[in-house]
């Protein structure tokens, strides 16, 4: 008899196309990664360091500076371009979205790949 691998364990031959998955989707972290640090929505200058957060997440210098009084306690009309802002706000946290997604992806992919290296 000779040796048996299990179905799930990856050998040589699938080896080189999980290692090269894995560079593939490094590549695509670290591209989302720049892009999500680019992204401006809005007048708001964009914080580096909270790339990673959702939109919601990332408080409104202007709107918490702003002093209430009763004077401005009246209906304002909504901004001109509140709905291109909102659809800017989804589309980056879809893209946050994809980014915690890769994140996990690449961890279990190395786990996968390590596990076939050890065992």
């Amino acid at each position: 008899m000779g040796v048996r691998i299990s179905p799930g364990a990856p050998n040589e031959k699938n080896m080189f196309w999980y290692i090269l998955l894995l560079l593939v989707l490094i590549y695509l972290f670290v591209f989302l990664t720049n892009y999500l640090k680019q992204i401006k929505i809005g007048d708001a200058e964009p914080n580096p360091q909270d790339y990673w957060k959702y939109t919601y997440d990332i408080p409104d210098k202007k709107e918490f500076s702003k002093p209430i009084s009763m004077d401005n306690m009246t209906f304002t009309g909504v901004k001109k371009d509140a709905l291109f802002i909102e659809n800017q706000k989804k589309f980056k946290n879809k893209l946050v979205n994809c980014y915690w997604a890769l994140i996990i992806i690449i961890f279990h992919l190395f786990l996968y790949i390590l596990a076939g290296f050890l065992g």
